[in-house]
């Protein structure tokens, strides 16, 4: 068995429009092609659709049952049509975006939207990583774009980056650490307990001045950061945009440290590859993540 889609449209048509004359004028045919395309669908499925015996035809209880699967094929089929039409005109399939986990939801959430309007057959891939690992993925080419922090020193020459976001930072401990009873704990107070820190899948971990426990715990992101300080064994300084959750539920607590260097922030950089054009809608979304006019895909 073999289906046609207009055959099946002719048969969305006739079973939404109440007869064949209708569904003709609906689909601008003529009512023989309509009545024709039916009549050969029937055959097809070994099925009749409609019962003809009234004046106008009646969907019968076999035609009911596949009118669902009928809008679902031919809908599918308008996708990948429309799919087709957009790769022919160098659209890509999908567009790989790799985000350090300490970037605020909203740095993206605020843009998703637009892209699934303007770009709804290219799918979305979200990679999570830290430090260094996104600037990896997006040089390597497995993400065409990222959001990363920090940017080091040494970040690779072959990227762009522009500057998104500053990230604050919050101390926190368990309510039940000793850090936790102490009103303005110090350097020193810190220094005498674990420090939980970020590392990355290659080993990369914060600067040594940045540390400032004398014994120190890594965990590959800062959920897992977050997660090791709520069981009371460390301490960290933890995005804000983390905490607040684990704060309110009681499972955390800042610290009310005050010395010099206690508050920290972090920029949020996006970076994508230079000498590579990126593709249509890699590039849409680059450029609104950027805040930079962007032009409408081509029709």
């Amino acid at each position: 068995m073999s289906l046609n889609l207009e055959h099946l449209k002719a048969f969305i048509a006739a079973a939404e429009s109440g007869s064949f004359s209708a569904a003709a004028r609906r689909l601008g045919k003529v009512q023989s092609a309509v009545s024709t395309a039916i009549m050969n669908l029937e055959i097809d499925l070994g099925v009749d659709l409609f019962d003809r015996s009234g004046k106008l035809p009646v969907l019968t209880e076999e035609g009911n049952a596949l009118l669902r699967d009928a809008r679902h094929i031919v809908t599918r089929g308008a996708e990948m049509e429309e799919r087709a039409r957009t790769l022919s005109l160098g659209m890509e399939h999908r567009v790989t975006i790799a985000t350090d986990e300490m970037a605020p939801p909203d740095v993206l959430n605020r843009v998703l939207a637009d892209f699934a309007q303007t770009f709804p057959h290219v799918e979305l891939e979200c990679l999570f990583a830290a430090l260094g690992d996104v600037a990896e993925l997006v040089t390597s080419g497995r993400a065409e774009i990222g959001l990363m922090t920090p940017l080091r020193q040494d970040a690779p020459t072959s990227l762009n980056f522009r500057l998104l976001h500053n990230l604050e930072f919050t101390v926190v401990a368990a309510p039940e650490h000793p850090l936790s009873a102490m009103i303005g704990p110090t350097v020193d107070d810190l220094a005498a307990y674990r420090e939980v820190i970020p590392t990355s899948r290659g080993g990369e971990r914060l600067d040594e001045k940045a540390v400032i426990g004398n014994t120190v715990w890594l965990a590959e992101n800062y959920y897992i950061v977050r997660s090791i300080v709520e069981s009371g064994v460390g301490w960290a300084f933890l995005p804000t945009s983390l905490t607040q959750e684990s704060l309110a539920a009681g499972r955390l607590v800042e610290l009310p440290v005050e010395f010099k260097g206690a508050t920290i922030t972090a920029p949020i950089y996006l970076i994508w590859p230079r000498g590579r054009t990126l593709r249509p809608a890699a590039r849409w979304l680059q450029r609104t993540l950027a805040g930079l006019p962007t032009e409408a895909p081509e029709e």
